[in-house]
């Protein structure tokens, strides 16, 4: 299916019904060693927006793409491409492993020697008020640990 700009939400959601099958939650299972360039989806349990509301009302956008997995509701609140930056080489593994696993340090952060992912800092942002603060990594992963759940394709590009 070649996917056109001017699909209605309803229809870009049975798409994605249909096409999103391959997922992992991050900080629980490894992620996928794919070399291959693609598309992720970053689904939040719906109870994790009280959770970052502590400085400022985080509430879902409307209309929201909801997904029931295993008995609970999430929310598509995150998506990123692998292999469309700068240079074109990133991998879905590589991509993945910067938003999971970077570390939250002062040169990240300040962006001297590279910079952290965008989705650490904003979850960071919402969760703390240090981003560089001993705890503040610690409790991005295990907000990611215990409310998001991944989806990945690696053919969802081409339909461009």
């Amino acid at each position: 299916m070649n996917l056109q700009s001017n699909l209605t939400f309803e229809e870009l959601k049975n798409y994605l019904d249909q096409f999103l099958t391959n997922s992992f939650r991050p900080h629980i299972d490894e992620i996928p060693k794919s070399k291959s360039k693609g598309i992720y989806f970053w689904f939040m349990k719906q109870e994790g927006y009280t959770q970052l509301s502590n400085y400022a009302e985080i509430k879902p956008i409307e209309p929201s793409y909801t997904k029931e997995i295993d008995g609970v509701k999430y929310d598509l609140v995150y998506l990123g491409t692998t292999g469309t930056g700068k240079n074109g080489n990133s991998t879905l593994f590589h991509r993945l492993n910067w938003h999971i696993n970077q570390k939250h340090r002062e040169s990240t952060i300040k962006q001297e020697q590279s910079a952290l992912s965008t989705l650490r800092t904003g979850i960071g942002a919402l969760l703390a008020e240090d981003l560089i603060g001993t705890n503040t990594e610690v409790m991005v992963n295990q907000f990611m640990k215990d409310f998001f759940v991944i989806y990945f394709n690696l053919d969802f590009l081409r339909c461009f």
